[in-house]
């Protein structure tokens, strides 16, 4: 809408003016900065997932969108696990699938230094976001499989062949905590 003998560069002037009023306070206030000592990933109830101590950056990803996702401990049974965190999941590691279409029993990539970690390692995987765990004392098969997940959520379907070791359930996440998750610190 035009109004009558005006144009759309008068309103320009008034504009900048308004701007420059309204955002001065903003200019003239210093930002709060306040260490963070501890970040806790907590989920929609408010219920605590664990406490970060560190996370991992998918910025390497082709597509992805710059992140960085906390990494939190979990105790569960006699196990500590370390898993990551993202808004709507948990991820860890990648999972081999007899079929296609992350679909059939699960499988780890052999990994050499297993026994040299202080933690054991992980997968998450569906059903939902269960944790997987190399079955104990398992020697590497060579199997075709059908496709691979990665990140929690990226399933690629290819037929392909690679040394696994089969992995046993621990629990599904989701039966504990409900996303979407969230952080809390503490100054």
């Amino acid at each position: 809408m035009r109004w009558q003998g005006s144009s759309e560069f008068a309103l320009l002037p008034l504009t900048a003016l308004a701007s420059l009023l309204f955002s001065a306070p903003v200019f003239g206030q210093r930002p709060t900065l306040k260490p963070v000592q501890q970040v806790t990933v907590v989920d929609s109830n408010g219920k605590i997932v664990g406490h970060s101590f560190g996370g991992v950056g998918l910025h390497f990803l082709v597509g992805a969108h710059p992140s960085f996702e906390p990494t939190v401990l979990l105790q569960v049974a006699q196990r500590v696990v370390a898993v990551n965190v993202t808004k709507d999941r948990f991820y860890a590691g990648q999972v081999l699938f007899e079929l296609e279409n992350c679909q059939g029993a699960r499988w780890f990539p052999p990994n050499d230094r297993t026994s040299e970690s202080l933690l054991p390692y992980v997968v998450v995987g569906p059903p939902g976001n269960t944790i997987y765990l190399p079955q104990i004392n398992a020697l590497p098969q060579r199997m075709t499989f059908g496709s691979v997940l990665s990140f929690g959520n990226e399933c690629s379907s290819f037929p392909f062949s690679a040394p696994g070791i089969p992995g046993d359930a621990l629990i599904n996440l989701d039966t504990v905590f409900t996303p979407p998750f969230s952080v809390r610190t503490i100054p």
